[in-house]
């Protein structure tokens, strides 16, 4: 399907300048381009012919990834970035006022109340930025773990995490590390155990170990569901990965283009920025922007937008690992997300389990375009009791779990008298103890009395009708 805003520039934007002004015969079946089309084109086309002599395409030059490095792919950020709000500039298109009229009108709708953010030291030293949704699992439902894509926060979960609280579940969703208002990592440690490691203290500092979890994750966010639910097979009953393919093109999971953004004047910018087609497999379609812009942008002091992400933030995963992770794990994994036949029997070579779902009004950014298909699946999903059953639930320690490391002794005999049984105590040892302690604290001369009252003891007999 082609957008009008021009996502049909396979082979470049010198293409798009050529041949987007012709208009189309009645009797060829084309459809006549909108004149914001034909405007933002012409912007295009312009820029094009300034940059003729370096002999190289604004696709070429900035879209295209191929393999480089993490700095590379900064400097490539921050030149796209730097392009597009250029172009941006120059003169902003109704299309994008409209649009962003159209926002203001749907937030004026009564939307769900956000959460106050809570946070959890980590032992990593991270400070996780956590919200949570469900007042508690005494229902017996299981908890929810949610985890975003990459230049996200956790507040794109609010519309589905408020949803399934209705129903019950406590849900939680998680700022990962480098992302929103959690800690950015000072050596730059944004690998999937490093991630993993931030997840395992959120569980324990809730105790969600007492029962299996479901955990759901957006692109990196599943990345990193994945790599947990294999880590800790015990602990998770349900994995469910959205937009998310482990053997494909991971450029989408390994940065996010506008952290190349320094600073974004507008909103209209910020709109102009996540959905121009220089963003290629990261561009997102109008109302998957609008929708994303407050959880991927913060204000800053001086009026700008920021993105709300660490700029050097580069995933450390690569295609073996990714799909090493699922091949291992062992809970139900179900990916929503549109694959190929091909696609979907490579991952079925690695994860026998693995069940996949298509949502049909997602664009490749389902959290946005269709929450409540998303919400839909995962509570038919979540319903499913048996994936939370464990007839073992006294058994379940963080230490059966392997989330915390078993005690090391140096000898038998001192494993035996810390973990061995203890002789539990009669009548006559508890009043002995009693008496014992008793004794230890009466004083042994007056002296000894006196020095022992406190001060009030010691002040005259008419204080306290003063103070009175």
């Amino acid at each position: 399907m082609v957008r009008e805003d021009g996502a049909d520039v396979e082979f470049g934007f010198d293409a798009l300048a050529r041949g987007v002004f012709a208009k189309a015969a009645p009797s060829s079946g084309q459809r006549r381009r909108s004149k914001p089309y034909r405007s933002k084109a012409r912007r295009y086309a312009e820029d094009l012919k300034s940059r003729a002599t370096e002999r190289k395409s604004c696709l070429h030059a900035l879209g295209d990834e191929g393999d480089v490095t993490a700095s590379e792919a900064r400097q490539r950020s921050e030149e796209l970035c730097e392009r597009i709000l250029r172009m941006a500039g120059r003169s902003p298109t109704p299309h994008d006022d409209a649009l962003l009229l159209r926002r203001r009108h749907e937030e004026g709708k009564p939307m769900p109340p956000m959460p106050p953010s809570r946070f959890v030291g980590a032992t990593t030293g991270m400070q996780l930025r956590r919200l949570e949704w469900g007042a508690s699992t005494s229902s017996g439902e299981p908890a929810v773990v949610l985890l975003h894509g990459i230049g996200e926060a956790a507040e794109a979960w609010n519309p589905i995490a408020s949803k399934l609280a209705q129903h019950g579940f406590r849900v939680h969703a998680l700022d990962l590390r480098g992302h929103g208002q959690t800690s950015w990592s000072s050596s730059q440690q944004y690998d999937p155990q490093s991630m993993v490691a931030d997840l395992k203290d959120f569980v324990l500092d809730l105790d969600l170990y007492k029962a299996p979890i479901a955990v759901a994750g957006v692109g990196v966010g599943a990345a990193v569901a994945t790599e947990f639910a294999s880590a800790y097979p015990k602990l998770v009953g349900l994995l469910v990965c959205i937009d998310y393919n482990p053997l494909g093109d991971d450029s989408r999971l390994r940065y996010c283009k506008i952290q190349g953004a320094k600073a974004v004047p507008t909103p209209q910018a910020a709109l102009a920025l996540l959905t121009s087609p220089l963003m290629r497999e990261q561009r997102r379609t109008a109302s998957s922007a609008k929708k994303a812009i407050d959880s991927m942008f913060t204000k800053s002091g001086g009026g700008e937008l920021r993105p709300r992400m660490d700029p050097n933030f580069v995933f450390g995963a690569t295609k073996a690992s990714l799909g090493l992770s699922l091949a291992s794990v062992e809970c139900e994994t179900v990916f929503l997300h549109t694959f190929t036949e091909s696609e979907i029997e490579e991952l079925r070579q690695c994860n026998v389990r693995a069940s996949f779902r298509s949502l049909e009004k997602s664009s490749g950014f389902a959290v946005a375009d269709s929450p409540f298909e998303v919400y839909a699946e995962l509570k038919k999903l979540l319903n499913k009791t048996e994936l939370f059953l464990d007839d073992e639930t006294a058994s379940r320690t963080p230490e059966s779990l392997g989330l915390r490391p078993l005690p090391q002794y140096a000898s038998l005999e001192e494993a035996f008298k810390a973990l061995g049984p203890r002789k539990i105590p009669d009548r006559e040892s508890i009043q002995a103890e009693l008496d014992k302690l008793r004794t230890e604290g009466d004083p042994s001369s007056e002296d000894e009395a006196d020095a022992s009252g406190t001060g009030l003891s010691q002040n005259p007999s008419d204080y306290f009708g003063m103070v009175g």
